[in-house]
């Protein structure tokens, strides 16, 4: 069962309410809060749920205001949570801060399989630490980085943690700026 609540205007409130349903409910796969100007509290309240709920297996949180503060939460909530395979939060403020915690927590949990980042101002280093993370966490095997802030001789890093990784499937790195430079070390990588 899906349920879409993407663009509809959904703030904490309303967040507050869907999160005490989804304690208890058993039967939703999936659900779409994007766009939604959630904030850390809100957040917040979502990661309570995935403490607790056994049926989500895809939530899609992209597009809202949440930052470092909010991803927190998550990181801790998907540390327990056995569930979840998809974790979409395309389009906020997670950065290096937020990716640290989100790596963390990949380290225990054994469930998710995909993590958008994309758009969310993610540096070269804040990268290496979830393709790490990843190397050492077998279920993740996509990871969305698309438009973030990777670029420059931090590439070398994000290279290197590549050459451990054998779980990755998909690493998305479009519109970053990766240049010639970067190609060669992460070909060199791939090796």
């Amino acid at each position: 069962t899906t349920l879409n609540l993407g663009t509809t205007n959904v703030k904490e409130e309303g967040a507050a309410h869907l999160a005490e349903a989804l304690k208890f409910n058993v039967t939703l796969s999936t659900l779409k809060l994007c766009n939604n100007h959630l904030k850390d509290s809100g957040f917040s309240l979502i990661a309570d749920v995935l403490k607790v709920n056994a049926s989500l297996t895809e939530l899609d949180l992209g597009d809202n205001i949440v930052t470092s503060e909010g991803i927190a939460c998550l990181a801790e909530a998907l540390k327990t949570n056995a569930t979840l395979l998809e974790l979409s939060l395309w389009k906020n403020a997670v950065q290096d801060q937020g990716v640290t915690h989100l790596a963390e927590a990949l380290k225990i949990n054994s469930t998710l399989t995909l993590l958008d980042l994309s758009n969310n101002g993610v540096t070269a280093h804040g990268a290496t630490r979830m393709i790490e993370a990843s190397a050492t966490h077998s279920s993740l095997t996509v990871l969305d980085l698309t438009m973030n802030d990777i670029k420059g001789e931090s590439i070398s890093f994000l290279a290197e943690a590549l050459k451990g990784n054998s779980s990755l499937r998909s690493l998305y790195l479009a519109e970053n700026d990766v240049k010639d430079d970067g190609a060669v070390q992460i070909a060199e990588a791939l090796k």
